[in-house]
């Protein structure tokens, strides 16, 4: 999946398995949904779980390829990703993601 599926930002899943597979692409729930049915379909129990994960700035960066905290926070807020922003040293240095 991480070489065959492409990330897409927004929020919630709107593709589900099928439809991540079929288009090779979707967000980090159509991912997992996509996972736990090659997961299940190979004899694998597996189930969602739900978190929070909490990325520092230059990782976001390079996942999202923006280079400013600030436009990654407005890219985040119009995708409809929930998030919070962690201040280190003054500036943006994470941001926590659900």
């Amino acid at each position: 999946m991480k070489n065959n599926i492409e990330t897409e930002w927004y929020w919630g899943c709107m593709k589900g398995a099928e439809e991540a597979l079929r288009q090779g692409s979707g967000n980090d729930c159509d991912h997992a949904a996509l996972l736990l049915s090659l997961l299940r379909a190979s004899g694998f129990p597996s189930r969602y779980v739900r978190g929070v994960i909490e990325l520092d700035s230059e990782r976001l960066k390079n996942l999202t390829g923006i280079n400013d905290e600030t436009h990654i926070a407005e890219f985040l807020q119009k995708a409809g990703i929930p998030f919070k922003i962690i201040i280190r040293g003054g500036k943006i240095g994470a941001f926590q993601l659900e």
